[in-house]
């Protein structure tokens, strides 16, 4: 079976909905509509936003690695 993979950076919804079952839907859709097309997904999520940290963990998604990207300074 070929791999195929799909990596959710970031949704944006109003404050006012964060932490309730509209951002859970949101993703539950996201998700299962991607799954139609792949067989992994990968959220990207920021090493101190950890109120998305939390939102993800609430989709039963296991913490799979801290990865430091380069920043690029002007």
């Amino acid at each position: 079976v070929k791999k195929q993979l799909i990596i959710i950076g970031y949704t944006f919804i109003s404050r006012e909905y964060w932490g309730t079952v509209y951002n859970r839907n949101l993703k539950d859709l996201m998700t299962n509509y991607a799954f139609q097309f792949v067989n992994i997904i990968h959220f990207h999520v920021g090493e101190t936003n950890y109120r998305s940290q939390k939102a993800v963990e609430k989709l039963g998604v296991p913490k799979v690695s801290v990865r430091h990207l380069p920043t690029k300074t002007l």
